[in-house]
Parts: structure tokens; C-alpha cells; sequence
């Protein structure tokens, strides 16, 4: 990824704010881009406008993107669709599969207070973007938002976003409509032009308040506990133990080196694999790649053979491909070099692989 031609941030400068602010779900871009095409913007003519390879980033919906990617695209898209309100607009019409398994549990819960517990315990699956918190005050629950991404442009659609978004669980509560939002805070400034502070309240349905100490949704505290339209408690037991399994799994500085693996297994595939290439799709340089690397205990030629045995074992499982159509694919010039290559990895030639696969088979 290359910063904006017009943008004065520098190579090094994207590097760190990567590292400092984190990744997403690939799956949350592609809802970002689904939803840009509703508007008649072209996801295609954002990619181009930042030399963005957007087929790859997107490859894996799993896979991670670092922040400052979407920062950039939602700053194009604003030059091609000037709406001062886009992210909370685009609130209204994204759906909560883009948020994975958080997304699903949140359907299944019974209550507010299990919808946010969910959020604050999970939301490092969906993203490094932000915090969720719940704070009480005498008859009152602030449902606070806050965003750790350094762009204020951006800081401000993505907290309208996620608070706009917010709106779907209480919407959900079957036992009663009125007086469910007390009021919205939001801590950047208000809008230069006053007259949409009125959409603000119409979409929110409540007073919403500007330059406040936090941005949070304002509820009454009875209202935390009021049922939701469909809990599913056998579902849910079942999403939280694979968020907990999911969550257990990821290390302690997780989001790059899940983006480096995710990005390379498309880069092997696509036959790009030099480690100044997967910088760039990073957004990072080669140097940072390294150190982050250095720091996980591993380097880029054994991340390479990992992932390269990964993809071997897996396509070694399809009869229908020859030993030579799957060194090409792995970007060895020769079937033979492969054979070497994955005698040295498993102790194994191709065939004996395959053939012990086809024994042990059922």
C-alpha cells in the first residue's frame, strides 16, 4: 500500500501508525466498499486513485488490513462523495456480518448489558481501532466509544459510525420503545454546518451533545437489562466459546503478524513473494517488517517455508494436481527443486505425502 500522492505523510510515518493504531477485518472493508457502491462511488476508482490492490487485500475476509488503509480510502471516497455525515449515514446500512463472530454473538444475546459485555470482552477479534467501555453514573449507563486512531477526519466518521451502528441493539428491545436513549455525546466538535444537527437528532431520536468528555450513548440503567428481540442462549454459548477459542489464540502483539501471514499466503499464491513487495502491500518499509518480525521470534524465509508447507500439504490433498502444477504454484521454478524443498521440511518426498494421505484415508 502507498500513502495518498497527495497526502505528507511519509512511508515511515504509515509504518508507525500502523503499529500504533492497529488493523480490521478485511470483511469490514469490503462492507465500507459495498456500501460506497450503493452511493454510486467506485470502489475500483478508489483503489486506483491510492494504488491499492484491492482484490488482494480482500482475498482473505478474515485476514487483517492496517488502519491507516481505510483512514486513506475514507478520505477519497470524501473527495468523490463530499457527505459530512458519511459515516453516520453509512451506520444506518452496514450489517453486522462485516464484525464476524462478534457480530453474530451480538445477535444471540438477551439483553444490552450482554450485547456490551460481548463488545468490551471480543472487539480485539473485529479490530485495534478502538475501546468499548460501560460506565455508570446514578440512574444512567454511558456506553462509551473511544477511537485510538490518530487522523481527527477519520476519528470523527468512525465514532458517528460505530454509535450509529449502536442503534441497531437498542432498536432490537421488544418490551418497550420510548425513553430507551437518553441522550448522545460525542467528543469532537460539532459540525461546521448547524443545520445538520438536526439529522443528528432525527436519526438518533434523542438531544445530541458535541465536545463532550467521551462519545457514548446515554441510557437509563433499567434499560441494560430489557429483553431483546431474539436471544438465542444455545447459539450464544456456542459463538462465546468460539470468540474465547479465537481470542486465546492470538498473541500478545497479534494484528501485524496475522496481517503479514494473511497477506503472504496470497502473495505465494499470485507468485510475489519478495519481502519488499509484502512491505508495500503493508504499508510498511521492509526495515519495520523485519524488526516486527525479529520481535515474533521468527524471520521472513522461515514465515515463507511455514506458509509454503501449509499450502503444499493442503493442495497435496487434491489427486488432481500434479506435483508440477503445484511447485508452479508455489512459485518453484522446477518440480524437483519442490520435491527437495519439502523433503527437507517433512522428511517426506510429494508422493510418499500423498500416498500416506491416500493409506490413511477412511
Amino acid at each position: 500500500m502507498k500513502p495518498l500522492a497527495q497526502s505528507t505523510t511519509s512511508t515511515s510515518a504509515i509504518a508507525d501508525e500502523a503499529e500504533s493504531q492497529g488493523f480490521f477485518l478485511a470483511s469490514i472493508l469490503l462492507d465500507v466498499l459495498e456500501t460506497l457502491r450503493s452511493r454510486g462511488i467506485s470502489a475500483e476508482a478508489i483503489g486506483r486513485a491510492l494504488d491499492l490492490d484491492l482484490d488482494s487485500l480482500l482475498a482473505d475476509p478474515n485476514g487483517w488490513v492496517p488502519i491507516p488503509v481505510l483512514e486513506n480510502v475514507l478520505r477519497q471516497a470524501l473527495v468523490l462523495f463530499p457527505d459530512p455525515l458519511m459515516g453516520l449515514h453509512a451506520s444506518q446500512s452496514e450489517s453486522d456480518a462485516a464484525f464476524g463472530v462478534l457480530g453474530y454473538l451480538n445477535q444471540t444475546c438477551a439483553t444490552l448489558q450482554e450485547v456490551f459485555t460481548a463488545k468490551t470482552r471480543y472487539e480485539r477479534l473485529v479490530s485495534d481501532m478502538g475501546s468499548t467501555s460501560l460506565r455508570q453514573e446514578p440512574g444512567v449507563v454511558f456506553c462509551c466509544w473511544d477511537c485510538n486512531a490518530l487522523d481527527p477526519v477519520f476519528v470523527r466518521h468512525a465514532t458517528e459510525f460505530l454509535l450509529g451502528q449502536w442503534l441497531r441493539h437498542i432498536h432490537s428491545i421488544r418490551e418497550q420503545k420510548e425513553g430507551l436513549l437518553l441522550r448522545v455525546h460525542f467528543r469532537h466538535a460539532p459540525p461546521e454546518n448547524l443545520q445538520l444537527l438536526k439529522e443528528y437528532e432525527s436519526i438518533f431520536a434523542c438531544p445530541v451533545y458535541f465536545n463532550q468528555p467521551e462519545s457514548a450513548l446515554v441510557v437509563p440503567t433499567p434499560v441494560m437489562t430489557l429483553r431483546l428481540r431474539n436471544p438465542n442462549p444455545g447459539l450464544q454459548a456456542t459463538l462465546e466459546r468460539h470468540a474465547h477459542l479465537l481470542l486465546s489464540e492470538r498473541d500478545t502483539a497479534p494484528s501485524l503478524i496475522n496481517q503479514i501471514r494473511s497477506r503472504l499466503r496470497v502473495l505465494l499464491m499470485e507468485g510475489s513473494i519478495s519481502r519488499d513487495h509484502l512491505a508495500e502491500e503493508l504499508g510498511i518499509s521492509s526495515r519495520h517488517l523485519h524488526r516486527q518480525l525479529q520481535k515474533a521470534g521468527s524471520s521472513y524465509r522461515e514465515l515463507v517455508d511455514d506458509i509454503r508447507i501449509e499450502l503444499a500439504k493442503a493442495l497435496l490433498q487434491d489427486n488432481s494436481l500434479t506435483v508440477d502444477a503445484i511447485s508452479r504454484r508455489l512459485n518453484f521454478k522446477e518440480g524437483p527443486s519442490f520435491s527437495r524443498w519439502f523433503r527437507e521440511m517433512t522428511g517426506q518426498t510429494p508422493g510418499e505425502y500423498r500416498r500416506q494421505l491416500q493409506t490413511s484415508a477412511p
